[in-house]
């Protein structure tokens, strides 16, 4: 469910700025704090220090999350959740063309075809 809720608000994001940049940027910061998290871990052997940094961290997360919100949403409130309609309209098939040209979506299919492939031919993916 987390991860699902995150997609939301970073898809979000992505809509009501106009561009991906401040979502990219936002899931760099998350996946760096869980690197983060990760090497102190690695550094403590107590667990009750464990516990107490890993609340701690996760306790400032949240408050500056809350803080953020609480900000946008009075500084946005009267267009929070109101979309504005794209001067031009782009058909369907060329949004999905669109799409699947994207070069990343091409490196992916190619690496799940790879993938696929290695696993069935060698029994191990990648």
């Amino acid at each position: 469910p987390v991860t699902f809720l995150t997609g939301l608000a970073l898809g979000y994001l992505a809509v009501k700025t106009g561009s991906i940049i401040p979502s990219m940027i936002l899931h760099f910061v998350n996946n760096a704090l869980v690197v983060v998290m990760e090497i102190i871990f690695d550094l403590i052997d107590n667990e009750k220090l464990m516990a107490v940094v890993d609340l701690s961290i996760m306790g400032a997360i949240i408050i500056a999350g809350l803080i953020c919100t609480v900000i946008l949403i009075k500084k946005h409130k009267e267009r929070l959740f109101t979309f504005e309609k794209p001067e031009t309209k782009v058909s369907m098939p060329s949004q999905i063309g669109n799409a699947f040209a994207n070069p990343c979506t091409i490196i992916f299919i190619l690496i799940m075809i790879g993938s696929g492939l290695l696993t069935s031919v060698l029994g191990t993916g990648l």
